[in-house]
């Protein structure tokens, strides 16, 4: 039978049986049965080989069915989520662009649904499931996170996860418990990927999907990396889809550079193995997210040992960051497909060219339309400008950051004071207790430093809690800026033990709980009789009159006599409690398991974003709306991308205290041109000014030197800018602007600009002769990482430094004190010059 012949026949069959495909689709099915003839170990000889081939067309034939099928799914799925994806637009407000940026990233302006957004959305699905795994591994045994997270049965989860019955059965129990747990947590994960479009099958040999680090493998080379690889690797389950003609080593060579390309970690866009994006379905040029979770795996492992000590050599940390990871990945794409549909990009480009083409001479409309900020920030949602262009600049550009966190951040967490104030002014906002009564729940929580056992439960109850245990806290003050490695876990390791990681867990954690017994008093009160701000700030995440009905029925967790509502509740809520609401809610009376289970995660996942996302407002952390300012959208690891980050350091949390703080409380007072907004701003910026102020203090205290006269307009000044915008930025302007000299442009460039500027007059002047050990040393304290923590600076400088600057240059000290007192009106209260230790 001719080639065409055989394409008219499948053709003919498949509409035959009702299952019509096209010929392109047929010439496809025809290339893969060829390529697995041409891959068969030998010809043709016996029934048996007979048989197997006609298995393998059986197995085609039957995936063909799905293919077309899960097409159909997905193009129903997105002609439903376009429909409310319009309807959401034109029902936000005036300008419906403003509604695509405010799901993307969220806005200030406290409508219904402002809040909602793709970006707190990610966040609270990783905080949920990591919580969930968290909490069900304490339950089972107190023991088991720790153990988990130093690495010690590791290799011991691979081998239980891939083995069969008998490796099973002499696995000990704790490993056997872990690796229970996550398999638990990736099943949930799975059913809601399979629920928003995707067609995700089990796999027995499934751990965490597998990371390929780029720099790993490229310091070992595509040879190296073939050899190892090819003899971890199941042959036959690997090798059995060869394109025609294509050799192993071949396949090899082509995975190899697909991987190093580091795109496979990017949530918006598939990839072929050659790196190039691939469009699936839809509208040509964007692939299909669902899709890309749909596919299966192109690297088997032959067994446990094998896919253990490959992820040793090639992947970073141990198996409960790769499982963090992947919670992480998962919690982005279940964020954009169940918003966006299977297509995300492509769904949010129609929906733009849509109101553009609706909207282009209404020109009041048009005047808030900006395609490069919808596109950045969705750029930055999935994951897109985080891949790095170039790997080593990337590298390169966040390892020079982190050193001057390092070295410039020891007191962040005396500078982080002002926390205090902003949490009192979103608890005013976002609950019902009054502006005192605020006030006092935030000093009083901020004053009870030491954490208990019932704050710690109740941190992984309302799932706020893990973002320490997750490393994310460097996020206030570098916003995207984080690269896997060494560096990073140094750098979560300074702000731990400079206090600014216990100081924003706690301060998060109790706004959470606070939010969460909220709920607890008000679970029996009906949604309109909620007390208004309370209200509000449900709506503000799409929480609505249906869902709050089943609140009645959740069962509270009882801490020292208080009940508390957490998102775990939800998910006991028997059919009978659900299934009226449901009903109204969908507009069925076919409620089926399917309704129940979205209905559920859906109100899950709000209350969860509801607490974690109110807790970034109230300890001002930013978002993706705080990174496309702070990035403008360009891409990690250029020249552009890189450059831009490093003027952008620490300005992390000014931008976001504007956008979270003082943007959102004029926005709860009715706006600035009215005056509840002017007023609340002013309450705001005084607040703020006085715990300016009591940062100053402190940080003078702790270097020896006597507080600044709160009369002077300079200080107020300062405490007005330290408290009131610049916090952590502050701590690098106040020590580098005036006092080495430096313009006021050259402060806010950024101090790796600063330092590089030091070390360039420094070289000047040993060119000419003139420099000397005091300049040196200068620098490399003000460059030293862990140098200048608060609580370690004041024994550095009085024991050591001052001594050897006085050893190399007599008078320096008594020179210094006239110097702060000249320019900053100060003295010491602990004169260097008569108490510091001399050599």
């Amino acid at each position: 039978m001719k080639y065409q012949e055989c394409i008219d026949l499948m053709v003919r069959t498949a509409s035959d049986a009702g299952r019509p495909i096209t010929t392109d689709e047929a010439q496809d099915l025809a290339k893969l049965f060829d390529a697995r003839l041409r891959n068969r170990p030998g010809k043709i000889k016996s029934q048996t080989d007979l048989q197997e081939v006609l298995e393998e067309a059986q197995e085609l034939n039957k995936q063909a069915k799905i293919n077309a099928a899960q097409k159909k799914r997905e193009q129903l799925i997105s002609a439903k989520i376009y429909g409310q994806m319009m309807q959401r637009m034109e029902n936000y407000g005036e300008n419906p662009f403003q509604a695509i940026l405010a799901m993307l990233g969220g806005d200030s302006t406290l409508k219904a649904g402002s809040r909602d957004s793709i970006d707190a959305k990610q966040k609270g699905l990783m905080l949920r499931y990591s919580g969930s795994f968290a909490l069900a591994l304490n339950k089972k045994d107190p023991a088991l996170e720790k153990i988990f997270r130093d690495g010690t049965l590791d290799r011991e989860i691979y081998l239980y996860r891939y083995g069969d019955d008998t490796v099973r059965a002499n696995t000990s129990p704790q490993a056997k418990q872990i690796a229970d747990t996550m398999e638990e947590v990736q099943q949930a994960i799975l059913q809601r990927k399979n629920a928003a479009g995707a067609y995700v099958g089990e796999l027995d040999d499934y751990v965490v999907t597998q990371n390929h680090d780029a720099i790993f493998m490229r310091k070992d080379g595509v040879e190296n990396w073939k050899a190892f690889i090819e003899s971890k690797l199941d042959a036959e389950r690997t090798f059995k889809n060869l394109k025609p003609g294509q050799s192993i080593d071949e396949f090899l060579e082509e995975s190899y550079y697909g991987l190093v390309t580091g795109v496979h970690i990017r949530a918006d866009q598939d990839y072929g193995i050659d790196g190039k994006g691939v469009g699936l379905i839809g509208t040509p040029g964007y692939s299909n997210l669902a899709r890309k979770l749909s596919a299966s795996r192109k690297l088997h492992f032959k067994d446990g040992n094998a896919a253990y000590e490959y992820a040793q050599k090639y992947s970073r940390g141990n198996l409960n960051e790769r499982f963090m990871t992947g919670l992480e990945r998962d919690a982005r794409n279940l964020s954009l497909i169940e918003t966006l549909g299977p297509n995300p990009e492509a769904m949010l480009t129609r929906v733009v060219n849509d109101l553009e083409q609706k909207y282009k001479t209404n020109d009041k409309v048009m005047s808030g339309f900006n395609r490069k900020k919808i596109e950045g920030q969705f750029g930055i949602i999935s994951n897109s400008l985080n891949v790095p262009g170039n790997v080593s600049l990337a590298k390169l550009g966040f390892m020079s950051r982190a050193l001057q966190s390092m070295s410039k951040l020891g007191f962040a967490t005396i500078s982080s004071f002002a926390d205090v104030v902003a949490k009192a002014e979103t608890l005013n906002r976002r609950t019902d207790r009054g502006v005192f009564n605020s006030y006092y729940t935030a000093f009083k929580q901020s004053l009870a430093l030491l954490p208990t056992k019932e704050k710690k439960k109740l941190g992984l109850l309302t799932k706020v809690g893990m973002e320490a245990k997750l490393g994310n806290i460097h996020a206030r003050v570098s916003s995207d800026d984080s690269f896997p490695g060494k560096t990073s876990k140094l750098m979560q390791l300074f702000f731990k033990v400079n206090g600014l990681e216990w100081w924003t867990q706690s301060g998060k954690n109790g706004v959470a709980a606070i939010l969460a017994a909220d709920l607890g008093f008000y679970k029996k009160t009906s949604f309109k009789n909620i007390p208004p701000n309370t209200k509000r700030s449900l709506e503000l995440y799409g929480i609505t009159e249906d869902d709050w009905s089943v609140v009645k029925f959740m069962e509270t967790e009882d801490v020292n006599g208080v009940d508390y509502i957490t998102p775990d509740a939800v998910m006991s809520l028997e059919n009978a409690q659900i299934d009226a609401a449901i009903s109204k809610k969908y507009q069925t009376t076919n409620v089926t398991d399917e309704l129940r289970n979205k209905f559920k995660n859906d109100l899950a996942d709000k209350i969860t974003t509801y607490f974690s996302d109110t807790a970034d407002e109230a300890i001002p952390t930013p978002g993706a709306r705080e990174q496309y300012f702070l990035t403008l959208g360009s891409q990690r690891g250029t020249a552009a991308g890189e450059a831009i980050r490093t003027l952008a350091q620490f300005k992390a949390f000014p931008v976001t205290y504007i956008t979270k703080q003082m943007m959102t409380t004029t926005a709860a007072g009715g706006g600035l041109m009215s005056s509840g907004g002017v007023m609340n701003l002013s309450r705001l910026v005084l607040a703020a000014t006085a715990a300016g102020y009591v940062s100053m203090m402190a940080k003078d205290v702790l270097k020896g030197r006597e507080p600044r006269d709160p009369r002077s307009p300079d200080t107020m000044k300062a405490a007005l800018l330290q408290g009131g915008g610049l916090g952590l930025y502050g701590d690098f302007m106040f020590g580098e602007y005036n006092r080495y000299g430096r313009s006021l442009a050259e402060t806010l460039a950024g101090p790796t600009v600063g330092t590089l500027q030091g070390v360039a007059s420094i070289y000047a002047k040993a060119i000419e002769g003139n420099a000397d050990a005091g300049d040196f040393l200068r620098v490399a304290k003000a460059n030293t990482p862990f140098a200048n923590i608060f609580w370690t600076q004041a024994a550095m400088d009085y024991l050591l430094l001052y001594g050897l600057m006085e050893m190399n240059d007599p008078g320096y000290l008594r020179r210094m004190e006239r110097r702060v007192r000249r320019e900053q009106e100060q003295d010491f209260w602990l004169s260097p010059s008569q108490s510091a230790v001399r050599f």
